[in-house]
């Protein structure tokens, strides 16, 4: 004669499903977390392989990108905004950017936790845009790209920091930035480190 499983039997196991479910999902979590982390690192590169063949064609040239509402769309931007204002869904058209005829993806321009959908989640070094890459002292040590924090994203296609523009931290409480020299690197910045890395 077959016997069923009891009340406690059934208890037992629900309770014990439970504990490897709490003990699993915040691993898979990090997990997840950890996949767009490493997704944004990618964009970064990209983006940095992207200027360096933009320079190489325009005399070791940094791209533009223009400031506030008198620049809007300027050519000659690596990313092209509509008005300046609080970034929301269509803000930056990255297609009419300087830069897009060396990356032909919209994607790489959007950090995957960026969830604003404004187009573009990276700002360049304000002090590096329409400047000469022969005048980058330390290029290894020199912040290009960095996703911002005004408004949880960016804003206007580039970063100054003087004026309170800095890195948003959303990965790990961390940033990943890309540097002159087209490395990408995850760090736990504080102000005064992002401050002297624009321009060492």
């Amino acid at each position: 004669m077959r016997r069923g499983f009891t009340l406690i039997e059934i208890l037992v196991v629900i309770a014990i499903i439970a504990i490897l479910a709490a003990i699993l999902f915040p691993v898979f979590s990090r997990a997840r977390a950890k996949a767009r982390q490493a997704n944004c690192a990618s964009n970064l590169k990209q983006l940095a392989t992207a200027i360096e063949m933009y320079t190489t064609d325009y005399d070791e040239m940094m791209p533009g990108a223009p400031n506030g509402n008198g620049g809007n769309g300027v050519y000659g931007g690596w990313v092209w905004y509509a008005t300046f204002g609080v970034p929301g869904p269509g803000y930056f058209d990255v297609t009419r950017g300087a830069l897009h005829p060396y990356t032909c993806n919209t994607q790489i321009y959007i950090c995957p936790d960026d969830h604003t959908r404004s187009g573009c989640s990276y700002e360049l070094n304000g002090y590096l845009r329409w400047g000469s890459v022969a005048l980058i002292p330390m290029p290894a040590d020199t912040l290009l790209l960095i996703p911002e924090d005004d408004h949880g994203t960016a804003n206007d296609g580039y970063f100054d920091v003087p004026a309170g523009d800095w890195p948003n931290r959303r990965h790990n409480n961390g940033v990943n930035a890309a540097f002159a020299d087209g490395h990408v690197k995850w760090n736990p910045w504080d102000r005064d480190k992002v401050h002297a890395a624009c321009w060492p």
